[in-house]
């Protein structure tokens, strides 16, 4: 089945349409084009005629109809999009794929799974859904990512965008990928690069007994360090291999650079819980740094474990006692050191270059290090890893990434059978093979290229995300590049109305001048429903009227008695017509800077006829 149109009945979407407002048809660019009224509460077709612009298999074999919601900022596009999130009081035509029928259903729940994204934090319809729609918006995702747990926002970030990422590897991991990526021209990283992040230390609130064990792990670290490299050294007769080879000893640089990373890292988390633990600090068995037990250990990396496995924290005899949280440490600290390449392969030593499978371990054991602070410590804000992948991606790439990658999750959960929902309402117990994706705005902030490629992107993806589903997309724009892949049939648009400021949907006979499909770019944007008032940014626009008016007008005057806005002289006004590359305008106000300052009109005439006459005799000589 194919949804061809969406009945909005009269009344329904008053605060975009209007009170009482008509009823509205949205035809999506089926086979049909549709009118439908209400009467007596049921909806009664009044008009079917053939589209004919509609091609059969138009989009791909298995993409059923591309279609676009389009208007400028506060036409309702994301409110119409949410009529298929609930209980909407709209009706959905559906055609069939092998006849002429068609069905009329006052949800999508039979015929459609609907999966919502975009690219923005929009906290408004939260939870709004009914079993059939999935909300997979930046939101939703960073609440499902944190597990909604109650850590504060600079945390739940560094989650989200670990949890991104992993959504990213695991897009990437796709077998055969790599041919769709290149065909799109979206980069292809391999591996990531995990940098160790500086965490300053300033020691006012670490409790009182534990300060002399994080001043030991220093001086152990310059003592382990001196002797592992003279051990190197020693290993290494041929000295000039040690001098001529930069990288030599990085292996060992980054590995302690890792351990006191994590080291500064716990001491902050103490740090960042205030006062309330200054002396309340102790070490199992009265022990304390010049103990037998700690000072008798020379590596750093045990020295530190036995620290945190004896240390504990207790607000009175009665009370339990508070426990790092041993096993998350140690599990984030063996694995970014277990991952530590030969010194031969690191050029940067303050970060680890890593496989995507080695990201996706370091990734769960980052997350668990993070949440295990949280019951017994305030969480610190600063980050001690920072993920990123090998390749320098743009915003519109990383755009993509979290798209396709964003989809490919719900698909994944949905094959495995664990998609989790947090609404009661929205359980299933299956899915539908009719997928309708809502994009909203999804290409915002692209670059014009990404924009210019996004349409033709998702058609090549999609498929391969969503194997064996049917698809149907219907997206919110208001980019022309992006409208140009978009047959004028297949587009809604929404404009405002200039007396009421309330919102029509163009009818037929409007929607028939427009251009949409192949057009050319400058024509889209002169339609004035993506720009008014020219092409000109209103700055430039507005200095060069007020530079005219000061050229042809007195002074004290300017156009039509008004006061120039800007102070202008000789000077000013050369310089500015300088910078202008409009070389009809550019032309025009060199004329009138010559009249105003150079010469009068007679030298100004002899001066054309004379540029004229250098024209043309180029032109004759080119002839000759």
């Amino acid at each position: 089945m194919r949804l061809a149109a969406v009945f909005i009945p009269e009344g329904v979407l008053k605060y975009i349409f209007g009170e009482n407002h008509k009823g509205y048809t949205l035809n999506l660019g089926g086979k049909y084009n549709y009118e439908y009224t209400e009467k007596n509460g049921l909806p009664i077709k009044t008009n079917q005629v053939l589209n004919t612009d509609f091609l059969d298999n138009f989009w791909g074999e298995d993409l059923l109809l591309v279609s676009a919601l389009v208007g400028a900022n506060g036409t309702g596009k994301s409110s119409v999009l949410n009529l298929f999130r609930n209980n909407s009081f709209c009706y959905f035509i559906y055609e069939n794929l092998k006849s002429d029928e068609i069905e009329v259903y006052n949800n999508t729940e039979l015929i459609n799974d609907v999966i919502y994204y975009t690219p923005f934090l929009n906290i408004e319809n939260h939870n709004s859904v009914n079993g059939n729609f999935k909300d997979i918006s930046k939101y939703e995702l960073m609440l499902e990512d944190t597990e909604n747990e109650s850590i504060g926002l600079s945390a739940q970030l560094e989650l989200h965008n670990s949890e991104n990422l992993k959504r990213w590897i695991k897009f990437r991991q796709i077998t055969g990928i790599e041919t769709f990526l290149r065909d799109i021209k979206l980069p292809i990283f391999d591996s990531v690069k995990i940098k160790l992040n500086y965490i300053s230390i300033t020691e006012h609130d670490t409790p009182n007994n534990f300060r002399p064990f994080f001043k030991k792990f220093k001086e152990i670290k310059e003592s382990e360090n001196n002797r592992r490299f003279e051990e190197l050294r020693v290993s290494h007769p041929n000295r000039r291999e040690f001098r001529v080879n930069r990288n030599f000893g990085n292996s060992i640089r980054l590995e302690f650079l890792i351990l006191e990373r994590v080291i500064d890292k716990v001491q902050n988390v103490l740090e960042s819980s205030g006062n309330k633990y200054l002396n309340e600090g102790y070490i199992r068995g009265n022990k304390n740094s010049n103990s037998p037990e700690f000072t008798e250990i020379s590596d750093l990396k045990e020295a530190f474990y036995w620290f945190i496995e004896n240390a504990f924290i207790q607000l009175s005899e009665d009370s339990e006692k508070i426990l790092f949280p041993v096993q998350e440490i140690k599990l984030l600290t063996d694995l970014l050191l277990v991952n530590i390449p030969k010194d031969n392969e690191i050029e940067n030593w303050a970060e680890l270059n890593v496989s995507l499978d080695a990201t996706q371990d370091i990734f769960n054991a980052y997350e668990k290090f993070i949440i295990s602070f949280k019951d017994d410590f305030s969480f610190d804000r600063k980050i001690l890893l920072t993920f990123i992948p090998d390749k320098n991606l743009s915003s519109g790439e990383k755009g993509m990434y979290d798209l396709f990658s964003s989809l490919h999750d719900y698909q994944f959960k949905v094959e495995e059978n664990i998609l989790e929902e947090y609404n009661m309402y929205s359980r299933r117990k299956e899915h539908n093979n009719n997928y309708l994706l809502l994009l909203d705005e999804a290409e915002m902030g692209f670059h014009p290229q990404w924009k210019k490629r996004f349409i033709n992107s998702i058609l090549k993806l999609f498929p391969f995300i969503f194997p064996q589903k049917k698809i149907q997309i219907l997206f919110t724009t208001h980019d022309p590049l992006t409208l140009s892949d978009i047959p004028k049939s297949n587009v809604i648009f929404l404009d405002r109305s200039p007396t009421s400021n309330l919102t029509y949907v163009l009818n037929e006979t409007e929607k028939a001048k427009k251009r949409t499909f192949g057009a050319n770019i400058h024509d889209l944007l002169a339609d004035s429903f993506f720009l008014q008032d020219g092409f000109m940014g209103e700055f430039a626009e507005e200095l060069i009227i007020d530079l005219v008016n000061y050229l042809t007008f007195k002074e004290e005057d300017g156009e039509r008695g008004l006061k120039n806005i800007k102070e202008w002289d000789e000077i000013k006004a050369e310089k500015v017509i300088a910078i202008i590359d409009e070389p009809l305008i550019k032309e025009r106000l060199q004329s009138l800077f010559y009249k105003k300052f150079r010469y009068n009109e007679k030298e100004l005439l002899r001066l054309k006829i004379q540029e004229l006459n250098i024209q043309l005799t180029k032109l004759e000589n080119e002839k000759n």
